[in-house]
């Protein structure tokens, strides 16, 4: 798809911008195991919940996301690799306040791990709604965990993103014909579809994206700003 003109950037996400689905998680820290030595809760009682995202690397240049430290995840994260993670700032904020979170490690499952490092800081951004309430979000990559099978397609174009629509159904058709592709729409329609009786906003970043394109199992959309 990279090779095609007009495409600047592709991912994948099992979270559509805007979908109906929130996956949610709660997370640990190493510090909660030193916390249950003393007589504490390995889980703390603090509320620990978050959105939890699977992506492949690009994910934020095509939406617009800044990282604010860090960097992205690339081809290298894979299995057998290190765990990694990219963090939210809400997140990072309140697991490790005051401090730098890129280098620091989290669970998702308990304070014996196992635990991935964050390589990375993201913005946070407002994916469902400006009804939608905070919360911190982890970004995990899709290559280390290879049993997230439910995946979006995303595509950021240098420009128009119409003349896009033919190419990728094209791609599509070449790769396997028996998935039918359909809903081809602009940013702007799929906006509209969304929030023609319940205003919502893509993301908190000042940089939209130009294009992405949606591509699920039983079909094929195309957005753009």
């Amino acid at each position: 798809m990279l090779a095609q003109p007009g495409v600047e950037a592709v991912t994948f996400t099992n979270q559509v911008p805007m979908g109906e689905r929130l996956i949610g998680t709660e997370y640990a820290l190493e510090t909660d195991r030193v916390d249950a030595a003393r007589g504490g809760s390995a889980n703390n009682s603090r509320a620990r919940s978050v959105y939890q995202s699977a992506i492949r690397p690009e994910y934020f240049r095509v939406l617009g996301i800044p990282l604010t430290r860090g960097r992205d995840f690339a081809d290298r994260d894979a299995a057998g690799s290190e765990q990694v993670a990219i963090v939210s700032e809400d997140l990072a904020s309140a697991a490790w306040p005051g401090q730098d979170a890129v280098g620091k490690r989290i669970s998702l499952e308990d304070a014996d791990g196992p635990f991935l490092t964050v390589v990375g800081v993201a913005r946070e951004a407002l994916t469902m709604g400006v009804t939608e309430r905070r919360r911190p979000t982890i970004y995990i990559p899709q290559r280390q965990h290879p049993n997230v099978l439910d995946f979006t397609m995303l595509v950021r174009a240098a420009a128009d993103a119409r003349p896009l629509a033919g190419v990728i159904r094209e791609t599509i058709a070449g790769i396997d014909r028996d998935v039918p592709v359909d809903g081809v729409q602009t940013l702007a329609q799929y906006r509209y579809d969304r929030t023609a009786y319940t205003p919502t906003v893509a993301s908190r970043s000042a940089s939209a994206p130009k294009v992405a394109i949606i591509a699920e199992p039983s079909r094929v959309s195309a957005v753009r700003s």
